[in-house]
């Protein structure tokens, strides 16, 4: 019984240590996160404010332009587009502004 115990205080004193470990990296990565996000922020205005993407050590801030989003009320349209090109009564349309996405590869 007593390799046991051993074997169980061994884990205990472990597992404590990894908990503790993971508690220090997990404050380490939350300090991070500001400042990340400050400079990711920092880099989707730059990108937008240039009108295109930009690539460096790995890191790629994509541009996308804005555009018009077209969609129909479907329940109003449903069967009825096909046969009536009065259908555009029905038409919305909503502007998409430009965006940026930020990726590390």
């Amino acid at each position: 019984m007593s390799r046991i115990n051993d074997l169980l205080a061994m884990y205990r004193e472990l597992h404590d240590n990894r908990r503790a470990e993971i508690a220090r990296l997990k404050d380490q990565l939350l300090d991070l996160e500001e400042p990340l996000q400050e400079i990711e922020n920092e880099i989707k205005a730059t990108v937008l404010e240039a009108g295109e993407s930009a690539e460096h050590l790995g890191v790629k801030a994509t541009y996308r332009s804005g555009y018009d989003r077209v969609s129909y009320d479907s329940k109003a349209l449903d069967g009825y587009a096909a046969a009536h090109p009065e259908v555009l009564a029905f038409r919305k349309a909503t502007q998409c502004r430009p965006s940026v996405s930020v990726k590390v590869t």
